[in-house]
């Protein structure tokens, strides 16, 4: 699958209930140098490992801009690997119920960043605290709209 995927510039794979195999394939085309632009993997019931798995890929891809990864699990750590991506400049984490802790990663990340220009957090289980530090970190960040 990756290799003749590998020219493809968009890829949805949403509501496709993903096996082990399939993230695989899917971690290893975006930690390739794919011409992939937008992926979108919206309720594909990936766990955190792989999750984190494909965050970490992310760090070897340059040219993906858009990633929609709307209701599957994410924690802290996977929320700060995704969101340090270098040229990710639209990144939908609805559903993903990332949390106080989750968010106050992110917090850190959008204080430092200055490519994120769109962020959708909406149904991420993100209480006061959190919301509190996403709101601080937003005046280091002008460009973003949530």
């Amino acid at each position: 699958m990756a290799g003749s995927l590998k020219d493809c510039k968009t890829i949805v794979l949403d509501f496709d209930k993903l096996s082990k195999p399939e993230v695989d394939k899917i971690v290893a085309l975006v930690g390739s140098e794919s011409n992939l632009r937008f992926l979108s993997l919206r309720d594909n019931g990936i766990d955190e490992a792989d999750a984190l798995a494909l965050a970490e890929a992310l760090k070897h891809n340059r040219n993906l801009y858009s990633l929609r990864y709307r209701e599957n699990p994410l924690g802290a750590a996977v929320v700060g690997a995704i969101a340090s991506h270098p040229a990710l400049t639209d990144l939908d984490m609805r559903g993903t119920k990332i949390g106080d802790e989750g968010a106050a990663s992110l917090a850190q990340l959008l204080s430092s960043s200055a490519v994120l220009t769109g962020l959708q957090l909406r149904s991420a289980s993100i209480g006061e605290s959190g919301a509190v530090a996403l709101a601080r970190s937003l005046t280091h960040h002008p460009a973003l709209a949530l």
